[in-house]
């Protein structure tokens, strides 16, 4: 039969995460499944706006990130190659996290909050039933009445389920490193090009992250 849950989630991600976060604070009995060894890294800008900062405050999680690892930021300023600029200022301030730091805390807080962590666990398939998923893992099944697929943009669920669509968009190629050096402005910079955008975000007292997407 395999072990049972009220929600599967699979995907340890911020999305995965805080969706397991409020499963398991609504009094459901979660778990959480991942393949990769603990939480995964991503090439992104690592800003959270503000709506995005607030939920990360009621899901408990904000003061488990270190200072060195965040930066607040007021606004996003557009920067084009000659130089000129278009911003505009947010109602309230975002915060640019590093992206290990904030799936840090959220795995964390999740573990607090009773999920049952899987990490090192690759979800193969999953059958459904009139009330139930069971999902084939390498560790054996887990039945939930649901199942979550937050297994990011190339989700292998969601193509298992059917429920891919033809995408006309280009495929995009991401790039990330970080820099040891004080922010220079309170802004999250994007910087436009004919080829790509590079996006210049403040994640510490001493870091700026800096993301390149093709």
């Amino acid at each position: 039969m395999g072990d049972s849950f009220d929600v599967a989630v699979v995907g340890g991600g911020p999305a995965g995460l805080a969706t397991a976060i409020f499963a398991s604070r609504a009094g459901l009995s979660t778990v959480m499944l991942d393949r990769s060894s603990g939480p995964p890294d991503k090439a992104c800008g690592e800003g959270l706006m503000p709506a995005g900062v607030r939920v990360l405050e009621a899901m408990g999680a904000r003061d488990l990130i270190p200072c060195g690892d965040c930066a607040p930021f007021v606004g996003i300023r557009y920067v084009q190659e000659d130089g000129s600029c278009a911003e505009g200022r947010l109602p309230s301030p975002g915060l640019g996290i590093r992206r290990t730091a904030l799936t840090s805390a959220l795995a964390r807080r999740a573990g607090e909050c009773g999920v049952e962590m899987r990490w090192s666990c690759q979800v193969e398939g999953f059958t459904t039933t009139a009330d139930s998923v069971t999902l084939a893992t390498a560790g054996g099944a887990v039945v939930a009445g649901v199942l979550v697929a937050a297994d990011g943009l190339h989700s292998r669920l969601r193509r298992l389920a059917g429920l891919d669509r033809p995408s006309r968009l280009p495929q995009r190629l991401g790039l990330r490193q970080h820099f040891r050096v004080a922010p220079w402005s309170e802004f999250v910079e994007v910087h436009l090009g004919d080829e790509a955008e590079a996006f210049v975000t403040p994640a510490g007292a001493e870091r700026v992250g800096i993301a390149f997407l093709f």
